[in-house]
């Protein structure tokens, strides 16, 4: 894996570029080149926003958030947790203009 094309866009002024950058051929390699603590640092700070999204699709969800703290491992797929309906529609209720709430509060109303 010695070097990796890595590629970025700036829409805002119509331009992108690639470059190849050498992060190393397995862990050991990297903390030779960058040192231990700047190879730890970029695993949290990578992790962290993995565990993010993980959060934010369990509160999207209604599921239990806490429960990530004892069950969530980097690097390992969690198993799909149900769209609580409820928890759903309040969510996009919170979203909605007066209006569209208005009538979203009629819609309920009338589906009995």
């Amino acid at each position: 894996m010695a070097k990796v094309d890595v590629s970025v866009k700036a829409p805002k002024v119509g331009k992108e570029a690639t470059l190849q950058y050498d992060f190393g051929n397995d862990l050991d390699d990297a903390v030779a080149k960058f040192g231990a603590g700047v190879v730890f640092s970029n695993f949290v700070q990578n992790a962290i926003i993995v565990l993010q999204g993980a959060m934010r699709s369990r509160l999207q969800k209604g599921g239990d958030v806490a429960a990530l703290a004892t069950i969530w491992k980097p690097g390992v797929k969690l198993q799909a947790v149900a769209r609580d309906p409820k928890a759903a529609a309040i969510a996009a209720f919170a979203t909605m203009s007066a209006e569209e709430k208005k009538k979203f509060l009629a819609d309920l109303k009338a589906a009995g």
